[in-house]
């Protein structure tokens, strides 16, 4: 499967071959079954929760440290300011 298949899911943006990889070894499942499967919105929700405690996001959350969080989904801050701004009102909405 081309790599480029391997694209974004859903809310998820569970991205890239490697992501794809391991989620796909975790399963036992061929990496080409990927893009399809992560399209359901359970696996998609699977493969979201695997990569946050594959990537160590608790504690930064735990910390309210949505930066750190960002960087370790993207690998930096693009789209900051919004998403600190959904991060608040899904927070309030928790309170």
């Amino acid at each position: 499967m081309p790599r480029t298949a391997l694209s974004r899911h859903r809310s998820t943006s569970r991205t890239g071959y490697a992501n794809h990889k391991r989620f796909a070894d975790t399963l036992g499942l061929q990496v080409s079954a990927m893009p399809a499967l992560l399209m359901q919105p359970g696996p998609g929700a699977e493969a979201a929760a695997h990569f946050w405690a594959a990537a160590g996001c608790n504690p930064l959350a735990d910390d309210g440290d949505v930066a750190g969080v960002r960087r370790r989904f993207n690998g930096g801050v693009n789209g900051l300011a919004e998403v600190e701004t959904l991060y608040r009102r899904g927070l309030g909405a928790l309170v």
